[in-house]
C-alpha cells in the first residue's frame, strides 16, 4: 500500500567555515623552471577566504546530522555513499518509524519477525511500498527496501487467475510462481507438500480459457508438470528375472546331457534356444516389475 512520507529532516549542520571543507586548484605558486602548474589542495573554508588569489574552488563539503529520513535519502546514501554501511535494528526501526519502510538487510527476518510465522511477518512488511516516480528511479532503488526484496516479490505474485482471492499473498500462486524460490518459500514457510496439495486448484485454473492466470511467463510451467501431472515408468525386477533365468539354464543343460551326445549339436541347441528364452525372461522381468504412476501427491504403484 502506498504510504505518505515526511520530506527529509537535517540538524546539527556544521556551516561554520571551520568545518567546511573546500577543493580547490591553487594557481598561486606557479613555478616555470619547475613546470609546475597548479596544484590540488584541500582546506577549511575560513583559510580559503582569507586569500583567494590564484585559487578555483571545485567543491564544498560540509557534515551534517540526518534528522528525519525520506526515502530517496536512504537510497541516494545507501547507493552512493554506502551509509549506514551496516544496517542493525535500531537503525531498521528508526527508518520504519520515518518512513513506514523496513530497509533490507541480512538479519531482518531474524530482527523483525522472530520466533512468529515468516509468512504472517512478511505479509505485514510488502504491505509497505516505496513507489519511484520514474523509472530511473526505480532503477536506483533496487533493493534497498524489504518491499523490493525477493522475499516480497514472491509474497507480490499476481500469477493467478483475476478472480481468485486472496489477491495479495496468496499461497497457492507462490508455490508456482518464478518469483519464488524453493528457499524463499521454505523461509516463508510454504512446505512443498503444501504445494502439491493444491495441484487440483491450479489444474482448474490452467483449464480455465475463459479467465486465463495474470502475468503466465512468471508461471512455473516446470514445477507444475513435476508435482502436478501423471507420469508412469515401467520397473524391471531382478528377482523374477534371476530365478527363471536359473530355472531355465538347469533344465536346457539337463535336456542336452539326456538328448544329445555330440557337442557341436549340444552348442547348437544352446544357442538356438537360448537365445529366446533370455529375451522371453527379460521380458517376464519388466512384465513382473509392475508400472509406478505418479500424480502430485497421489504416489501408488500398481501390479
Amino acid at each position: 500500500m502506498p504510504t505518505e512520507v515526511p520530506n527529509a529532516e537535517y540538524s546539527d549542520l556544521m556551516w561554520d567555515d571551520i568545518n567546511i571543507q573546500v577543493l580547490y586548484f591553487d594557481f598561486s605558486q606557479f613555478d616555470v623552471k619547475s613546470k609546475t602548474i597548479s596544484y590540488l589542495k584541500t582546506q577549511s573554508l575560513k583559510n580559503f577566504q582569507n586569500d583567494t588569489t590564484g585559487k578555483i574552488l571545485l567543491s564544498v563539503s560540509a557534515i551534517m546530522k540526518i534528522k528525519t529520513w525520506s526515502p530517496m535519502l536512504y537510497i541516494y546514501s545507501k547507493n552512493n555513499c554506502n551509509q549506514p554501511n551496516q544496517v542493525n535494528l535500531d537503525f531498521a526501526k528508526k527508518l520504519y518509524e520515518d518512513v513506514s519502510l523496513y530497509p533490507n538487510y541480512n538479519n531482518f527476518a531474524k530482527d523483525n519477525c522472530g520466533n512468529t510465522n515468516y509468512f504472517a511477518c512478511y505479509t505485514q512488511a510488502c504491505g509497505f511500498q516505496f513507489l519511484p516516480s520514474t523509472v530511473k528511479c526505480a532503477s536506483n532503488a533496487g533493493q534497498v527496501f524489504v518491499s523490493s526484496s525477493d522475499e516480497c516479490n514472491c509474497v507480490a505474485t499476481n500469477t493467478m487467475p483475476n478472480n481468485v482471492s486472496p489477491r495479495y499473498a496468496n499461497q497457492e500462486a507462490m508455490c508456482y510462481s518464478k518469483s519464488c524460490s524453493e528457499d524463499t518459500l521454505k523461509l516463508l514457510d510454504i512446505p512443498q507438500t503444501y504445494c502439491e496439495s493444491t495441484c487440483p486448484d491450479i489444474t482448474n485454473w490452467l483449464n480455465n480459457t475463459e479467465i486465463p492466470i495474470m502475468n503466465p511467463k512468471n508461471f512455473n510451467q516446470e514445477k507444475y508438470q513435476k508435482l502436478c501431472t501423471t507420469s508412469s515408468t515401467l520397473s524391471f525386477n531382478y528377482y523374477y528375472f534371476l530365478f527363471i533365468l536359473s530355472g531355465c539354464a538347469y533344465l536346457l543343460t539337463i535336456f542336452c546331457q539326456k538328448f544329445f551326445s555330440q557337442k557341436k549339436k549340444k552348442i547348437i541347441f544352446l544357442v538356438c534356444t537360448g537365445v529366446p528364452l533370455f529375451v522371453f525372461t527379460v521380458f517376464l522381468g519388466f512384465f513382473f516389475g509392475g508400472q509406478s504412476v505418479c500424480g502430485g501427491d497421489d504416489n501408488r504403484e500398481t501390479i
